[in-house]
């Protein structure tokens, strides 16, 4: 695949934001991303101990105005933690529901059964949605974002890769799939239809992820034998990107499903093309860049500057990267 920039400012480049693009690390493509040197840390936080002490009496007496003793133990640090945790439970309990239709806003794509043509039952269950090109010698598993519809791609896919084989099976809770998702459920659900597919197409099988289906792609990846993998706007972790939404919300108890892509990267094996937004304001462009720092070497990157993260796929250079990757 070459991805070549463009003169327009709708263009795209292939480098880390505004740097030019630089070759190859360590033996890849020339697509590929080259960081020079670690991304920015957050600033550190200022020491304004002596400000605080000034006129403020017995105020002072904090462990941020006494000179730190290697050995003096800190006999308050358990306290206040497990007090805030006792607070946090209950509002943890009260907005958790919320939180997990927030992930999984699965009801937004609810479609009759009638309108799909492909129907797998995994734990009794029914998980349906549509086979593109039936017949094909290779194939291509699709996991959607978390409020995405899948119908609209199977004209999409049908016309993109006439090659391929293209299965779009809709989460659990989600299109005209019977159950309620959640990391577990949506982990096992994935690999059954990969298997599935695999034992009708016995060559290669290509994935790809988009967003929340980045998560489930990798899950795949590391634990079934994977041809090309295509991640489109992915995370380091579900976790991490719910805290740069929700800042104020204490979203390491709200939400218990983490999506850790970051943990399992280093296991990957196949030839992997990331779609970086650089506009994107759900899953921020340094959480796709902490993932890439994990994934293999030779990963080709598509960054495109002023794509954002629900329309990306009308940026001119989207469709044929992925088709060029998946061609290859």
């Amino acid at each position: 695949m070459q991805v070549r920039p463009s003169a327009g400012p709708g263009g795209c480049w292939i480098g880390h934001h505004g740097r030019p693009a630089v070759g190859v690390r360590a033996g890849g493509h020339p697509q590929q991303l080259a960081l020079r040197g670690p991304l920015p840390a957050p600033d550190a936080r200022p020491d304004r101990s002596e400000e605080r002490c000034r006129g403020r009496g017995n105020r002072c007496a904090s462990h941020w105005c006494q000179p730190y003793r290697a050995t003096a133990p800190f006999p308050e640090w358990g306290g206040p933690r497990r007090r805030y945790r006792a607070r946090v439970r209950p509002l943890a309990a009260l907005l958790s529901p919320v939180a997990r239709r927030l992930v999984y806003p699965g009801a937004a794509t609810r479609v009759p059964a009638e309108r799909t043509d492909l129907g797998l039952r995994v734990d009794g269950l029914a998980l349906r949605g549509w086979e593109v090109n039936p017949g094909r010698e290779r194939a291509l598993v699709y996991y959607g974002g978390n409020g995405e519809g899948l119908d609209w791609l199977v004209p999409e896919l049908g016309r993109r890769f006439p090659d391929h084989t293209s299965y779009l099976v809709a989460y659990r809770g989600y299109g005209a799939s019977d159950g309620t998702p959640s990391e577990r459920v949506l982990t096992s659900d994935a690999l059954a239809v990969h298997d599935h597919v695999v034992a009708r197409h016995p060559g290669a099988v290509d994935v790809v992820g988009r967003s929340l289906g980045s998560g489930v792609a990798m899950q795949v990846a590391v634990r079934r034998r994977v041809e090309r993998l295509v991640l489109i706007t992915p995370f380091d972790s579900l976790l991490a990107t719910a805290a740069d939404l929700f800042p104020r919300l204490p979203v390491r108890h709200l939400l218990q499903d983490r999506w850790d892509s970051l943990a399992v990267a280093h296991r990957l094996r196949a030839r992997v093309l990331v779609v970086r937004a650089g506009r994107d304001a759900v899953v921020r462009p340094s959480r796709t860049d902490r993932l890439l720092e994990a994934l293999p070497d030779d990963t080709a990157v598509l960054d495109l500057p002023d794509a954002e993260h629900s329309t990306l796929h009308e940026d001119p250079a989207y469709w044929p990267a992925i088709v060029d990757f998946l061609g290859a």
